[in-house]
């Protein structure tokens, strides 16, 4: 799978985080003098500190029931109108070497600056593009939930990001991960 070495020093972070060291990421926030991220695996509401997050996680746990995550068919947009602007749909491709995006939410594209609908995880801009496809690989993997913040460089005009990685699928694959995001304004 793995294409060069910094490619697979990526798949090793994304095995790492997988098997739980929630600090296998560190690595690439140190150089990029920012704040390490805080990840957590299958978070609850008490975790949320955003009303939108809790909303796409009581959203996405009433989809899946009792199955290990919910199908790609109960992505409906129409039940989803309130959340829409905000989530990232995601289609994994070549068993999680990249990631294509269906959907880049209306609400994300003013902060980011960019509309990254119809763009590979691995062409986009931001020096974080790498931490996005630790975490995305490790969701399709481990095939649960993961919570990300994180503080991007002082270059990128944001404080914080908040995500929710979802994983959607038939059985034991990952076909789709829904995104819920929350960017907030950097702090003066």
């Amino acid at each position: 799978m793995p294409v060069d070495e910094q490619d697979q020093i990526l798949w090793a972070m994304a095995e790492r985080l997988v098997d739980g060291d929630l600090n296998a990421c560190d690595a690439l926030f140190h150089a990029l003098a920012a704040p390490m991220p805080a990840l957590a695996w299958n978070p609850d509401n008490k975790g949320m500190d955003q009303d939108y997050l809790s909303q796409v996680l009581n959203w996405w746990l009433v989809q899946k029931g009792n199955a290990a995550m919910p199908s790609p068919g109960t992505i409906d947009p129409v039940g989803l109108r309130g959340l829409l602007g905000n989530l990232m749909i995601l289609e994994p491709i070549d068993e999680g070497q990249d990631f294509y995006m269906r959907l880049y939410g209306s609400n994300v594209t003013p902060h980011s600056h960019h509309d990254l609908t119809g763009q590979k995880v691995s062409e986009i801009w931001t020096p974080l593009r790498d931490y996005f496809l630790v975490n995305y690989r490790a969701v399709y993997h481990r095939r649960e939930s993961l919570y990300s913040l994180h503080t991007p460089p002082v270059q990128i005009n944001f404080s914080a990001w908040k995500r929710l990685i979802l994983p959607f699928g038939d059985g034991q694959t990952v076909t789709r991960l829904v995104v819920g995001i929350c960017p907030t304004e950097r702090q003066e």
